[in-house]
């Protein structure tokens, strides 16, 4: 959830013609009020159908729980909106503090599908529109509704053996349980959405802070190579911006799992910048 000013228009009236200055300005007004709506409706279909093909995403909250699970995005999105009036607060709104988890999983074709090595909290303040992140290592051990001790990471493979819903809230739960801070909503994520995402939006430019290579990056047959990031500006693409997030064998002090979640959070701060860039932004295909 990040905002952008408006950017403000200057109309241009001919002082010289006061009898077309009135409906000059009626007529600007007009336009913009049209391009306005194409540009949002256009935001809104990009956004629906994206997703929608690119990866399964599944969106959350408690009271909504029951209508998701297997459903696609579009029956996803029909119930959110049908569920949620134009006058109703989100969860957490009133406090001043909306909590969204922001789970990560290798999906289909990758050894553990359902481990969610990435584990963000993103924290929304409503007042001053700001946004904190927070990652929580993998490996951390914690119990499981109560039954004993598992890895963070393994909680919603745990629950999917029953449900996809019942897989997000026990790892909502869980991490609840473990900051000590209520947890509104969360969205997954799997690699190939993650890559598309960055292709669709042209790439991301990342500052990569020191040179290092990581000798045992898996390869999808299972398999382990090689690979190399150039301290310095790079501009990567959707793979390559994945393989940079998920590295965690590199030497020169990358292999830890907090240089992986700094790593993680350079990219999205970096997809977001690209987001809300006025090049994309007046492309409404991409």
């Amino acid at each position: 959830m990040f905002f952008q000013k408006p950017i403000p228009r200057n109309h241009n009236i001919n002082l010289l013609e006061p009898e077309l200055k009135t409906d000059n300005i009626v007529k600007q007004k007009q336009r913009a009020k049209i391009w306005s709506k194409i540009i949002i409706y256009t935001a809104i279909a990009c956004f629906i159908i994206g997703f929608g093909l690119f990866s399964k995403i599944i969106i959350s909250s408690s009271e909504l729980a029951a209508n998701f699970g297997h459903n696609n995005i579009f029956s996803q999105l029909k119930n959110l909106f049908l569920s949620v009036s134009p006058a109703k607060t989100l969860k957490g709104e009133t406090e001043d503090r909306i909590n969204i988890l922001l789970l990560g999983i290798g999906g289909a074709n990758h050894p553990g599908p359902y481990l969610t090595d990435t584990i963000i909290l993103a924290s929304f303040k409503p007042s001053t529109k700001q946004v904190a992140l927070l990652s929580i290592p993998r490996d951390l051990s914690t119990t499981v509704n109560g039954r004993g001790y598992a890895k963070i990471n393994s909680v919603y493979a745990l629950g999917k053996n029953t449900s996809d819903v019942y897989a997000g809230q026990l790892a909502k739960q869980t991490v609840a349980s473990v900051l000590g801070v209520d947890i509104h909503y969360y969205g997954l994520l799997d690699f190939s959405g993650f890559a598309k995402i960055i292709d669709a939006f042209g790439g991301v430019d990342i500052n990569v802070e020191k040179d290092f290579y990581d000798p045992l990056f898996p390869t999808t047959d299972f398999k382990t190579q090689t690979v190399t990031f150039s301290k310095g500006w790079q501009h990567f693409n959707g793979q390559q911006a994945l393989t940079y997030a998920r590295s965690r064998h590199g030497n020169n002090n990358e292999g830890s799992d907090f240089a992986r979640a700094r790593r993680q959070q350079q990219v999205i701060l970096a997809v977001r910048k690209q987001a809300l860039s006025l090049g994309l932004f007046f492309q409404p295909a991409k």
